[in-house]
């Protein structure tokens, strides 16, 4: 089912319910029909015992009081059930009526599509005009527009004879179906704007090589108006009193003025540019398979639809007790378009055809026919084994490190060598846990976007789609698996060093291994299986490409969201420069296995590179809200770029809270305290779009269960203001003698922003996809490229 869709699909638990109703009614009736036999049968039973008994008594009215009111209620529920009938069958016509329309528009503008499409390629020379005809879709929407004209039948006739249904009725229907028409008009114009200034600059280029090619056949201009007089935009500008497009009569009319050199402006550009750059090649592409899966997407639309009417059609036939299903589908569903799908089944027929044959490529297409994704049984069966590991590890590893420091707590240092213990100074621990940070904010937020993926999967949200991404080569299995994996492999890095600085009896030759050793194994797999990963799958490469160009490309919805995880995981760049400093600066030094390793020496420069790194990503959303601003001209842009500016100024004010703390800390509090507000108001109101007073402080459409909502809301509020732990480290004196617990700490404060990203990610996405649902963006819109 295409979510984004979703309102033009068949009502099918409305016309359920109706049909529900009516059973009930019948129920009703039938147990009206079964007291009424009773009381029969007694007064039956009655005067029989009288005229036995000879009795000359007169009759009660009281009977004939109860047959009364009884066939009073008889008759009301009789008129009911008639009513509710026809309710049925008016929604009933008003979903069929719906579908056929959404069907036709949809329709209309592949057949746009296809046509500049073609015209593209031959302008290109990618296609032989002799195999390929252009007005074989001619007929196609022909059909369609004469289709609109004469409607479909209704199951109630609506005539002047009706008597239930009235003519006020009728006219508030046919009301709705021409905003909904218009709306979905209107969408389309707002799904195209992403790529409005493409299109713009296409468009330009596309009338100055027009205008060239006119000045050149001036002469022949005469014979091309005959020889174009034929396409279908002469045939929508014929029609034009019935079909309009969202871009006016006037663009309308100037296109058909030049429709009369339009082949011969192909003809001549095919002789000049026989050849297509491997960008344009490469867009024409993207936009054929984009607009194929659109088709497949309808396909499925008509599907799902047809199915869902037969389901209704045998439901009512079994509760109204008229077979009328067979009628109905030989009358009223046999005179719309969706139900046979053949303009449809054509469509994909001949674009498969064009695009075999202008790209030569076969199989290509085959991958947008795949409706499922298959996930391996075995995926499963290795996160389990994977997840099972890592808490063992991480079990052995703490009770490892509660061993050691028992050790090193009772032992003086004569008895450390005696055991073969390695003591490590206190700034080579701080090291160890800067280095093992930047891995695990890393995986956590990995495995909170597989998670993400699983909801998004569950409730129906496109998020390939939103993100740009393809399902096939990334699912939520692959996000989880590499999360646990990574942690996995940290954990086992740690464990293998506390062994080698305090090796079991008989293993005392581990001590002469330097403990760095396992901390650059891990960063060093890392690094290279992430960069492996990239280079078969840089989607993430790609979108960090954008955000650092931010200020000179046009935002996306990936582009800030990827932004936007970059700002929870701020110390993990931090950390990861330090990683590289730290072993870059330690083999520089040269200093013997005894003493303490050259690298730790760039703890003292952390003060100084963690303000920066934290501002590095909160300044990219800056320039992409000026960006997002002057492509869009919304004005609340400025407002969020306001936010990203004062989480710029707290992060520069928690680097240097350490230098003057009675000075600073004021400020500091000052600027987390309006951050916190200021970015919780915002995730509220405008990231997840809630507290919408007339839908009961949610939103008009809302894809999870209502409780949901207010525990998100109180979470989020509450994890923004995690920062409340910084303060009291500041103030007791007893963590400044204790920095390793205090670095611990700061580490859980890390962890506590990252699952509140998750959690923000979880709305975020749907609250895109209402939108798109709103605006029936199932597909995206690429401008296709012209000749230069």
């Amino acid at each position: 089912m295409t979510v984004e869709w979703e309102d033009q699909y068949v009502d099918y638990n409305l016309l359920c319910r109706k049909l529900n109703s009516i059973q009930t009614l019948k129920n009703q009736l039938g147990d009206m029909q079964h007291e009424v036999e009773d009381i029969v049968i007694e007064m039956s039973d009655e005067s029989n015992s009288g005229k036995e008994d000879n009795s000359t008594e007169p009759q009660s009215p009281g009977g004939q009081f109860c047959e009364e009111g009884g066939e009073g209620d008889y008759t009301l529920l009789t008129t009911k059930i008639a009513t509710e009938e026809q309710n049925f069958w008016k929604e009933f016509d008003f979903n069929i009526e719906k579908i056929d329309v959404f069907y036709c528009d949809r329709l209309k503008e592949s057949c746009r599509f296809i046509n500049d499409f073609y015209d593209r390629l031959m302008a290109f020379g990618l296609v032989d005009p002799k195999q390929h005809k252009k007005e074989k879709f001619q007929p196609i929407y022909k059909q369609l527009v004469a289709h609109e004209k004469k409607g479909i039948k209704k199951v109630l006739k609506y005539n002047n004879g009706d008597l239930e249904i009235s003519r006020e009725n009728k006219r508030n229907q046919r009301k709705s179906l021409k905003i909904a028409a218009s709306m979905f008009q209107e969408t389309e114009e707002v799904g195209g704007s992403l790529d409005v200034i493409d299109l713009a600059a296409s468009t330009l280029k596309h009338s100055r090589s027009r205008r060239g090619t006119i000045s050149r056949e001036g002469s022949n201009s005469s014979d091309s108006k005959k020889k174009g007089s034929s396409t279908i935009s002469s045939e929508e500008d014929s029609t034009d009193s019935t079909v309009k497009t969202n871009e006016g009569s006037e663009e309308g009319d100037k296109s058909d003025n030049n429709e009369g050199v339009y082949e011969e402006d192909f003809l001549d550009l095919e002789k000049e540019h026989s050849e297509i750059s491997r960008r344009k090649r490469n867009k024409l592409r993207t936009a054929a398979e984009e607009y194929y899966r659109g088709l497949l997407l309808m396909q499925n639309f008509c599907s799902l639809n047809n199915e869902a009417i037969i389901k209704i059609l045998k439901k009512s036939d079994k509760i109204t007790g008229y077979e009328r299903m067979e009628t109905i589908k030989d009358e009223i569903l046999e005179s719309t378009k969706f139900y046979k799908m053949v303009e449809l089944k054509i469509l994909i027929e001949e674009t498969e055809k064009l695009f075999q044959d202008a790209f030569h490529e076969t199989n290509r297409l085959n991958q947008f026919k795949i409706n499922s994704q298959d996930i391996n049984p075995m995926r499963y069966w290795r996160i389990g084994v994977l997840f099972g590991g890592t808490i063992y590890v991480i079990i052995l590893l703490i009770i490892k490190i509660i061993s050691y420091y028992t050790s090193i707590k009772q032992s003086d240092d004569q008895l450390l060598n005696t055991l073969s213990i390695k003591k490590l100074t206190e700034k080579e621990i701080l090291s160890i846990i800067n280095m093992t940070r930047a891995f695990l904010l890393f995986s956590l937020l990995q495995i909170y976007w597989g998670i993400d993926m699983y909801i998004y999967r569950r409730v129906r949200i496109n998020y390939p789609f939103i993100f740009d991404m393809q399902k096939r080569k990334y699912n939520y299995i692959h996000a989880i698996e590499s999360g646990i994996t990574q942690i996995l492999l940290t954990t086992t890095c740690l464990y293998c060093m506390m062994i080698c600085l305090s090796p079991p009896y008989g293993f005392e030759f581990l001590n002469n291994i330097p403990y760095w050793i396992f901390p650059l194994i891990n960063v060093l797999i890392l690094t290279i299986v992430f960069i492996i990963k990239q280079i078969r799958h840089s989607w993430v490469i790609k979108v960090i490409f954008r955000i650092i160009s931010a200020p000179w490309k046009k935002v996306y919805f990936k582009d800030f969201w990827m932004a936007d995880q970059m700002t929870s995981i701020s110390p993990f760049f931090s950390d990861y420069i330090f990683c590289i400093t730290f072993f870059i600066v330690g083999w520089i030094t040269n200093n013997d296995s005894d003493s303490e390793f050259g690298g730790v020496k760039m703890l003292d420069y952390t003060k100084f590179i963690n303000p920066i790194f934290a501002c590095i990503p909160p300044m990219f959303r800056f320039l992409q809200c000026f960006r997002s601003a002057r492509d869009s001209g919304n004005m609340y842009q400025l407002a969020n770029a306001g936010k990203y500016f004062v989480s710029i100024c707290n992060g520069i004010g928690g680097g240097i809270r350490s230098l003057y703390k009675t000075v600073t800390v004021p400020i500091y509090i000052f600027l987390n305290l309006c951050n916190s507000i200021y970015s919780g108001t915002w995730d509220i109101l405008m990231d997840w779009g809630l507290m919408r007073k007339k839908y009961n402080f949610l939103r008009k459409k809302t894809l999870y269960y209502k409780w949901i909502y207010p525990i998100a809301i109180a979470v989020d509020i509450t994890l923004r203001f995690g920062w409340t732990i910084n303060i009291i480290l500041l103030y007791v004196a007893w963590f400044d003698e204790n920095k390793i617990v205090r670095e611990c700490i700061v580490v859980i404060i890390s962890i506590i922003e990252v699952t509140r990203r998750g959690i923000w990610n979880v709305f975020r996405v749907e609250f895109e996809m209402t939108n798109n649902m709103d605006k029936f963006r199932a597909t995206k819109e690429i401008p296709l490229p012209v000749p230069d």
